[in-house]
């Protein structure tokens, strides 16, 4: 297991070769989700090309001036377009959006605001979902349960799946003045069972902390996934 260079104290695990090293991996990510509780992941998979084309996309359909739908909320989910807007200018602005299942119905931008969005979008979680269900399969196996004991539970076109991809935005604050003790988002424990975290090289827009330890990023373009 390695560290990345100027943040040692988060684990980088790599996936590659899934299958021939899966007790080494699960030895690995058990040790860092039960340590520190974050971690970075190597070799899933997933090309540069497609997380770039995703962040490309992320900022034209955040960047319109005619938004998505706004958001709906139930007692299970929360999806659509926000914006959260504090007197002087905007902190963040967020589109949710999950599989193309009946909760998201009239919360798609329109072919006409942004062609080729939903098909991309639900390309890039499908691709997601592979890394999420190599992460389990090795925390059920460091648990003690069988592999596939989270993986019915990850259908992505069963009609109760929670899965949803944050697409947010922290606009720059240059020029503005916000009152003090303002936040772009509060301090908060994710409630998922994994959040899978993007973000572009040189940005910063994320801080995360442990019982010993702070990570502190700041502004940027942020793709989040949250299954389950």
């Amino acid at each position: 297991m390695g560290v990345l260079k100027g943040d040692a104290r988060l684990a980088c695990v790599d996936l590659s070769n899934f299958a021939e090293r899966k007790h080494e991996i699960t030895k690995q990510l058990m040790e860092a989700a039960t340590t520190v509780g974050f971690f970075y992941v190597t070799g899933h998979g997933m090309s540069q090309e497609k997380i770039d084309r995703c962040f490309a996309t992320t900022e034209k359909i955040l960047a319109m001036e005619e938004k998505p739908p706004m958001q709906k909320q139930s007692f299970a989910y929360i999806l659509g377009w926000s914006q959260e807007k504090i007197a002087a200018g905007a902190l963040r602005e967020a589109l949710l959006i999950g599989y193309d299942l009946p909760r998201m119905e009239g919360l798609w931008p329109s072919e006409k605001q942004c062609p080729g969005f939903k098909e991309e979008m639900l390309d890039f979680m499908f691709a997601c979902h592979e890394v999420v269900q190599m992460i389990m399969e090795c925390f059920a196996r460091g648990l003690g349960l069988k592999e596939d004991f989270f993986k019915d539970e990850m259908r992505p076109h069963h009609e109760d799946n929670m899965t949803s991809m944050n697409l947010n935005m922290y606009p720059s604050t240059e020029g503005h003045t916000f009152p003090p003790g303002a936040q772009r988002i509060w301090s908060h424990t994710d409630y998922e069972a994994l959040t899978l975290l993007f973000q572009k090289p040189g940005d910063k827009c994320y801080s995360c902390t442990s019982p010993s330890a702070c990570y502190c990023m700041a502004p940027g373009y942020r793709l989040r996934r949250l299954p389950l």
